[in-house]
């Protein structure tokens, strides 16, 4: 999936508009349900996770379209929590006991991640310092935790079998977190990093391509 998110992005830059994203996250949609069907490989269920992103996608381009709304428009930020939980209690009820891999399982959750990214460009932003800039760091670095925590799981329950279950989890915790500041340390911000060069010396070729153009 992620050899595609590069792509996504050069789609949501040449193609303005929304609907061209509908599209695409309604395409993802059937074929994650068609890829699920009983009777197939289940190396075609990697087709779920694509209509999750591309929601992401969605929110996204109504952030970059949508006017500064009035504070009168939004919703109040401490609403979001529970606009989070709702649709998962939801899900849990649609789904029953069939698998997230599963047509019902990929539909209700792709439905459910379109839901939750329409909804972000109606809440008002939150302010509370106390709750911001601990939010921000976590943010930071949310993408190792999301691709390590596994480990640091299976490590800490695997190999530290003999303490209480509540330290399993604080050490589980403690290692998510290690990891994830030292991958983005040495990998992530270097290759942010590298990226942002590689997009200023494109910016300042195109200024003196065009300049010189205007020129002649």
């Amino acid at each position: 999936m992620y050899l595609f998110l590069p792509l996504f992005f050069v789609l949501l830059r040449r193609f303005v508009s929304l609907w061209v994203v509908f599209v695409l996250w309604t395409a993802s949609t059937l074929l994650a349900v068609a890829a699920t069907q009983p009777g197939l490989p289940r190396m075609y269920h990697g087709a779920v996770f694509p209509p999750m992103f591309i929601a992401g996608m969605v929110a996204f381009k109504l952030l970059l379209r949508a006017p500064p709304p009035r504070a009168s428009n939004l919703l109040p930020a401490g609403a979001w929590p529970v606009l989070v939980l709702g649709p998962f209690i939801l899900k849990n009820w649609l789904v029953g006991g069939h698998s997230f891999e599963s047509p019902i399982g990929a539909g209700v959750n792709a439905c459910i991640c379109l839901l939750l990214a329409l909804s972000i460009p109606t809440f008002s932003e939150l302010h509370t310092g106390w709750i911001v800039q601990p939010a921000q760091q976590i943010a930071k670095y949310s993408y190792g935790v999301y691709l390590l925590h596994v480990p640091a799981i299976m490590f800490t329950f695997s190999y530290l079998p003999g303490i209480p279950l509540a330290l399993k989890v604080i050490a589980s915790l403690i290692l998510t977190g290690l990891l994830s500041f030292v991958s983005f340390q040495t990998i992530e911000d270097p290759l942010i990093q590298l990226g942002k060069r590689l997009t200023q010396t494109r910016q300042v070729s195109g200024s003196f391509a065009a300049n010189t153009s205007l020129k002649c």
